[in-house]
């Protein structure tokens, strides 16, 4: 498995910089989320374009804060991504 993680403060159109690597991966974990109103990150934008580039791929939030809980994206559960159910889906 391949995986990229995605850090929020480099921005919802990093696939976009980076074609390649998006398109090759099996997964991308996008870290520090709660940061993500400092940044202007938006997580439908970059869920729509990681999904354009690669149809395969599952897609999880992860705070930077020590004891929040990841946050599985709707639509990419089955995808090879682990899941929560008692976690609030964006």
């Amino acid at each position: 498995m391949n995986l990229e993680i995605l850090p929020a403060p480099e921005g919802d159109d990093k696939p976009l910089r980076y074609l390649l690597m998006f398109q090759a991966v099996s997964a991308v974990l996008v870290n520090k989320i709660d940061t993500r109103a400092f940044f202007d990150f938006d997580d439908g934008k970059v869920t729509e374009i990681i999904h354009a580039l690669n149809k395969r791929l599952g897609k999880a939030l992860e705070p930077s804060r020590p004891g929040s809980r990841s946050r599985v994206i709707p639509g990419t559960e089955n995808r090879g991504m682990r899941h929560d159910p008692g976690d609030d889906l964006l």
